[in-house]
């Protein structure tokens, strides 16, 4: 599969359709491992709305792929070492600020 070669753990894949005004795409997430669907949608407008069209796809995909990544990734983070002790303090300075979200 694509994914495997390009060493990426999800692809997007889809069709675009025009008629007249009208555009139709149809998009599929799927996971490169397992190979699951985790999004499989289809989006349709006017042609002068293109951009809101890109936003809705964007809202899905994330809204799709989200739930895995963010803890993925945070297994990923805690199987790396530390390099630099100094940026990791500041880190841990900083989380109670960036909780409190006050400027």
């Amino acid at each position: 599969m694509v994914g495997k070669k390009l060493g990426v753990r999800h692809v997007l894949e889809g069709s675009v359709r025009k008629g007249g005004s009208r555009l139709i795409i149809t998009v599929q997430l799927i996971e490169v491992l397992t190979r699951n669907h985790l999004l499989a949608d289809k989006f349709d407008g006017a042609l002068e709305d293109v951009f809101e069209l890109q936003d809705r796809i964007t809202e899905g995909v994330v809204g799709a792929i989200e739930p895995f990544v963010v803890p993925a990734e945070i297994e990923r983070a805690k199987r790396k070492r530390t390099e630099n002790l100094d940026a990791y303090n500041l880190y841990l300075k900083a989380l109670p600020l960036a909780w409190t979200r006050s400027p």
